[in-house]
């Protein structure tokens, strides 16, 4: 009786290896792509903080200028390094007042095959003579 029990015994090793190998390689297959999700993630992140930095900027370049006038409409992409990225400022004369000039500011950049945007919008104020 005992030497049947050992001889039962024989292939379990084998498939006791084989399941964890399976349990294995899809835990490490599992953590690998949310990995790869978290980098993807950073450099979206990244290329999205750099162009809300370059966006301020322009914004503040108006600002400082101290006057602009309605009806420009350029388009321009920034200096390396970053030069995948560029912006188009849009003025118009605003409806509420006519010292008021209003400002649209776009960027843009290339991620992989993904054309990403942000646009801000706002009043600056032109002093009339």
């Amino acid at each position: 009786m005992t030497i049947c029990s050992i001889n039962n015994n024989r292939g379990s090793f084998l498939l006791e290896a084989l399941l964890s190998i399976v349990i294995l390689s899809v835990s490490l297959t599992l953590m690998i792509q949310s990995m790869t999700a978290g980098l993807r993630a950073i450099h979206y992140t990244s290329d999205y903080t750099i162009a809300q930095i370059l966006l301020d900027n322009k914004l503040q370049e108006l600002i400082q200028k101290g006057s602009t006038d309605a009806g420009q409409n350029k388009t321009e992409s920034f200096e390396a390094p970053f030069d995948r990225y560029e912006y188009s400022l849009m003025t118009t004369s605003s409806d509420l007042s006519e010292a008021l000039v209003n400002v649209r500011a776009d960027i843009s950049w290339m991620s992989g095959k993904r054309k990403n945007n942000i646009s801000a919008q706002t009043y600056l104020f032109v002093p009339t003579l």
